[in-house]
This record gives structure tokens, sequence and C-alpha cells, in this order.
């Protein structure tokens, strides 16, 4: 079922979205804090030996909330990464530089919902990250 789910979540990648980064290119590494004052970084995740799977969205964009409300990479994340197997970490990036806390949180009228409710992975808003993989729309999810 496991693999299954895998397969699914970057099955489903490939089809709703495609990096602008080459295939084989090395990844920008970054390092950011999360809405929860938490610090990630790239290069710190893959020496563990992990796989990273990043969605870059906005929290206007309709299609982000879509995927966002699928589910998908919250199952990958309780299926690959802590507490599930612990190979994997899920990153969501809020790609766009206007968005504000408010925003993720559903309480304006320039958000498509609550994006933090019940997400049990890392949110991070910084459009730099964004910006170091030249995204030239949202969603964008990348497998590293």
């Amino acid at each position: 079922m496991k693999k299954l789910l895998l397969s699914l979540a970057f099955l489903a990648t490939g089809l709703f979205a495609q990096a602008q980064i080459a295939n084989g290119s090395t990844a920008p590494d970054f390092t950011a804090t999360d809405v929860d004052g938490n610090s990630h970084s790239l290069s710190t995740y893959l020496s563990e030996g992990k796989n990273v799977v990043m969605d870059v969205s906005a929290t206007w964009c309709g299609p982000c909330w879509g995927f966002h409300q699928a589910e998908t990479l919250k199952k990958l994340h309780y299926a690959y990464a802590a507490p599930g197997s612990d190979e994997i970490v899920v990153l969501f990036i809020e790609g766009d530089a206007q968005t504000t806390m408010a925003d993720l949180m559903g309480q304006t009228g320039s958000t498509q919902g609550d994006w933090l409710t019940n997400t049990p992975y890392p949110v991070i808003d910084d459009a730099s990250i964004a910006n170091s993989y030249d995204i030239a729309y949202f969603p964008t999810l990348f497998g590293i």
C-alpha cells in the first residue's frame, strides 16, 4: 500500500506540474523557517538520506487549493515522513511574496482557504525559494 501511495504521489507531481530546473541538475539549497518557527535546510535533509517533496504554491491559486484539498501530500507525509517510515520530508512553500499569515490562515479575500489547519508537514512562507527554483506557475512540485 505504501509503495502504491508513493507511486501515485510522484505520478501526480508529473501530471500536475513541471519544474523549471532541468532534470538531473542540482537543486538550489535553502534554509528557511516555517510558520511554527522551525528551521529547515534542504542540504541537511539530503545529507540525512531523505528524499524531499516540495510543493510550491500560492494561497490565491485555485489549482493549488484543489491539490492541497486532495490531501495527496498529507497521505504521503503520514506514510513516508516521520512518524511514518521517515524516508522523506514534505515541504509546502508559499511562493508569492505578497502572502501574509492571515492569507495562510484563510482569513482574507486573497486566499482560497485555510492552508494551515490539519496540515501535518511544514509550511514555509518564503518567495525567495520559489525565485531560486525559477517557478513559472503555481503549483509546481519537486521531488529531490
